[in-house]
């Protein structure tokens, strides 16, 4: 191991320290640094301990790309999920992976059938950041099939 991976590993533990651990440095690989991202997607041992999909995943998304959401849970304003439905129709941006089963499962069909489909971490472009599941990200508007949302209710 060179100076250089010595160096980012440092980075890296500090960074997961600072994230609450393990787990949860996957849903914010948005916001480190590129160069300990790509020590990350680089190492199968890291993909393995950090539960990050690699890239031979099946229908896998890759950070900061730009996404059309599609909210496909329950439709309603009393909806824990009630802030994502009402974003629904709208262009996110992916910042990291949600802690989930699926991410070491290769097929999109294996994981949806055992029922562990892999989460993502979006950023709307009004800042929520919340999280989805991969059915829910979308090519494009054409392939929206829900009626758009309704306007947020203020109670």
């Amino acid at each position: 191991m060179g100076e250089n991976s010595t160096v980012l590993l440092r980075k890296l533990n500090s960074i997961v320290n600072k994230y609450g651990g393990d787990t949860r440095l996957a849903e914010h690989l948005y916001h480190i640094p590129r160069t300990v991202r790509k020590l990350i997607e680089s190492s199968p041992e890291l993909l393995r301990r950090f539960q990050i999909p690699s890239n031979n995943i099946e229908s896998i998304r890759k950070i900061g790309q730009k996404l059309y959401f599609e909210y496909h849970c329950l439709e309603s304003h009393n909806s824990q999920d009630a802030e994502l439905w009402y974003r629904s129709h709208k262009i996110v941006t992916v910042v990291g992976f949600a802690s989930n089963d699926g991410w070491d499962i290769p097929s999109l069909a294996e994981r949806f059938e055992c029922g562990h489909p892999i989460v993502y971490s979006v950023m709307f472009k009004d800042g929520f950041i919340g999280h989805t599941f991969e059915d829910e990200l979308l090519d494009s508007e054409l392939e929206y099939s829900r009626p758009d949302p309704p306007l947020k209710v203020i109670v």
